[in-house]
């Protein structure tokens, strides 16, 4: 049977309890209990008030088994019965449980060095057989070895090499499945299989089958860093009294070299709703967790300290260290019901995501089906894939605090991964939204910087994004080839030619108060607006950013474009943009099929903008004109306006003020001072009637910051004709 210590000392208040005794001396407390001796306690040990102490008798089996005296079970049921005080379990000891077992509220488990509770059992070992099933498909049943009864609990789960299997139903088992009953007329249930290789059991390893069953914790537990729980059956705590989850306790080691997938993804799956799991802070040059594919589905928090709490990809994974899934099976879906069926409440915080020098093919975050959710202070590196991949159906998400550098991995023009990902790849119930972007720096990736676009067919467009006080900084000579980056890497033709942001099939995205150093990449655009999988995008809009071209490079930087509108709508103002070594061919260029609002508040330095004046929404208008008597003598230059800001000249007509075939055919410039014949050149036209319009083909249309057009005739006809010259123009920015 187990130990009861009561007794209280002399020098120790009626009023204390059992968790101020522990904080008082935690560490005198677990020492005096690795000594305690298996028969009665001594007098030293009676100041620990109510204190029931586990059997260490080998004899017992199961200590999930009321019968054994001793046991787990036994104490909680025949001992403590339902009074308050410490399970304790002495130290440098397993203890096997074959059936489920709960810790009640009332009781507070205490764990000494070196304890730990086994959830699962063997059942490919010398005790036990497999034997073909006369139904299914390649489906095995167990028996005890010999034949016969094998003799176990029903499991809550089995694990097949350590990876629990799904339950199916005896009979049609598919691989990776496994049910209980009897389906072969044995006269007793027991645990049937198919592996994911549907070969026999009995052929694989020692300990490749184990049955597992649920441990849950619904009391306090008192435990420091060290493994208490082993095995591949579930453990939970009841979120009343365990708040924090520590990996430690599942066997991790932040260690910089030991697999602590398994034991981060249980303490994972034993957090209980709403709490957090706490990664430790290391030495970031010999420590971190190793890591691949853990799985987040339910509302909680997975939190470290800072900088020094770090997951390193495993050498050799491929998919992402984190993801964050809505569709997986058991993932806790939306308060608001099943129509909308999403994820929600994830938080990630106070992380390094370290991709291991870009070795395995493997990126940061994957979100999928998830609202809610957070990433705060975070410092994502070295990743092949994207440092966060908003895969399909994400809404109401906050990134802020986020630091990226050399991640992403573009290979040619779409195709790869940039370092954010909004990509929405339909099948969801929704498209990507309401995704906000704070604080977010993209530096130096191996391609490009954002993605945004929607899936064809899908019922939504991707909308309501904003990336609000970001930092990008593209690809410079400074960080290219052997020896000027960590992976000794000579970026690629593909990566170089990036874009910061690549937007197609969206709507009202927002890029404001942000700062682009090397925007444009190697002869493409900074940021592209164009015709995605889906249809034009709309209502995009970039506001109050400052934008740097990129460094000379060798490169043929008249090819580059710093804002690139292809298609789709755009309103564009309070930016400046300037060249900070080579600008390129333009710093905004709109096709013909693209349609801009252009603000008055722009500064844009450097090489002119291309903006086909049709393509113009709203822009603020002048117009002015200029009489001139054909007749007279020959007219130099007559001056229009000089114009106080950067604008387009929109059209030119000529009016004629009277008919006069003797005024025809005379020569006529528009221009400006340093070039009369800029925008046009020609003649008069013969036999026009009065108050005839005529406009004038223009060869350009760009005029400069207090530019004066000019009109030049050379006069001397001898009738009496006279036309009026005006001209509308845009004013853009400053």
């Amino acid at each position: 049977m187990g130990i009861k210590i009561s007794a209280l000392s002399e020098q120790t208040s009626i009023l204390d309890t059992d968790e101020t005794i522990i904080r008082r001396g935690a560490n005198n407390y677990r020492a005096k209990m690795q000594n305690l001796p298996s028969a009665n306690p001594s007098d030293q040990f009676n100041r620990i008030k109510n204190a029931y102490y586990v059997s260490t008798n080998a004899s017992i089996t199961d200590h999930a088994d009321t019968a054994q005296s001793g046991s787990i079970a036994d104490i909680i049921t025949n001992e403590m019965s339902g009074a308050q005080g410490d399970l304790v379990l002495p130290g440098n000891k397993t203890y096997q449980v074959k059936q489920a077992l709960t810790i009640p509220v009332t009781a507070r488990l205490v764990s000494q060095k070196g304890a730990t509770i086994d959830t699962d059992m063997s059942i490919r070992s010398a005790s036990y057989q497999w034997t073909l099933s006369g139904s299914g498909t390649n489906e095995y049943y167990l028996e005890a070895s010999g034949g016969g009864n094998p003799n176990i609990n029903e499991p809550d789960d089995v694990a097949e090499n350590d990876a629990q299997m799904t339950a199916g139903t005896v009979g049609s088992l598919t691989a990776g499945e496994w049910d209980w009953g009897n389906n072969d007329t044995l006269g007793y249930n027991t645990v049937y299989v198919r592996l994911l290789d549907s070969t026999d059991p009995d052929g694989k390893a020692a300990d490749y089958v184990e049955a597992c069953w649920t441990l849950t914790v619904n009391g306090p537990f008192q435990e420091g860093m060290d493994q208490i729980f082993t095995g591949n059956g579930d453990v939970s705590f009841n979120h009343r009294t365990v708040k924090i989850v520590s990996p430690e306790w599942f066997g991790a080691i932040a260690d910089n070299s030991t697999d602590s997938t398994g034991a981060i993804q249980k303490a994972i799956d034993a957090c209980p709703l709403g709490g957090v799991v706490y990664l430790s802070i290391t030495d970031s040059a010999t420590g971190g967790y190793i890591v691949s594919n853990l799985t987040l589905k339910k509302p909680m928090t997975l939190c470290g300290g800072g900088r020094g709490s770090i997951l390193k990809a495993k050498s050799g994974s491929t998919g992402y260290v984190l993801n964050i899934d809505g569709e997986a099976s058991g993932a806790s879906v939306s308060e608001h019901g099943a129509s909308h069926g999403q994820l929600y409440g994830v938080a990630i915080r106070d992380l390094h995501l370290d991709g291991n020098l870009r070795s395995p093919d493997i990126g940061g975050i994957k979100q999928q089906t998830a609202e809610h959710c957070l990433y705060q202070n975070l410092w994502i590196e070295d990743f092949k894939r994207e440092a966060i991949n908003f895969y399909r159906s994400n809404r109401e998400t906050y990134v802020t605090n986020v630091w990226t550098r050399w991640c992403a991995n573009k290979t040619a023009e779409r195709t790869g991964y940039p370092c954010i990902n909004l990509d929405d790849a339909g099948g969801g119930n929704d498209t990507n939204n309401g995704i906000y972007f704070n604080n977010l720096a993209i530096v130096y990736p191996f391609g490009d910087g954002v993605w945004i676009d929607t899936a064809s067919g899908t019922a939504y467009n991707i909308r309501h994004c904003i990336f609000s006080a970001c930092f990008y900084h593209g690809t410079s000579p400074v960080v290219d080839g052997a020896g000027n980056n960590p992976f000794n890497s000579t970026f690629t033709a593909a990566q170089k030619a990036y874009h910061m942001f690549d937007i197609g099939t969206a709507r009202q995205i927002q890029i404001t108060d942000s700062f682009f150093a090397v925007l444009s990449g190697y002869e493409t655009a900074g940021i592209i607006i164009q015709t995605g999988s889906d249809g034009a995008p709309s209502d995009i809009l970039i506001n109050n950013c400052h934008m740097e071209g990129r460094y000379s490079t060798g490169a043929d930087a008249t090819k580059d474009i710093m804002v690139h509108l292809k298609n789709g709508n755009l309103t564009f103002d309070g930016n400046r943009m300037d060249g900070s070594g080579d600008v390129g061919a333009s710093n905004l260029t709109v096709e013909s099929a693209g349609t801009l609002r252009l603000g008055i508040l722009n500064n844009l330095s450097g090489s002119g903008p291309t903006i086909p004046t049709n393509t113009l929404k709203n822009p603020l208008i002048a117009k002015i004109g200029v009489p001139v008597d054909l007749s007279g003598a020959a007219v130099s230059q007559v001056v229009l306006y000089g114009i106080p800001r950067k604008a387009l000249l929109l059209r030119a007509v000529l009016i004629y003020t009277e008919a006069s075939s003797a005024d025809a055919g005379i020569p006529i410039k528009l221009g400006k001072v340093s070039d009369d014949d800029y925008y046009y050149t020609g003649a008069t036209v013969v036999n026009r009637t009065q108050w005839e319009v005529t406009g004038l083909t223009l060869l350009k249309n760009d005029i400069s910051e207090y530019e004066v057009i000019t009109f030049t005739s050379v006069g001397g006809k001898t009738g009496e004709g006279e036309v009026i010259l005006a001209i509308e123009y845009a004013m853009l920015y400053r």
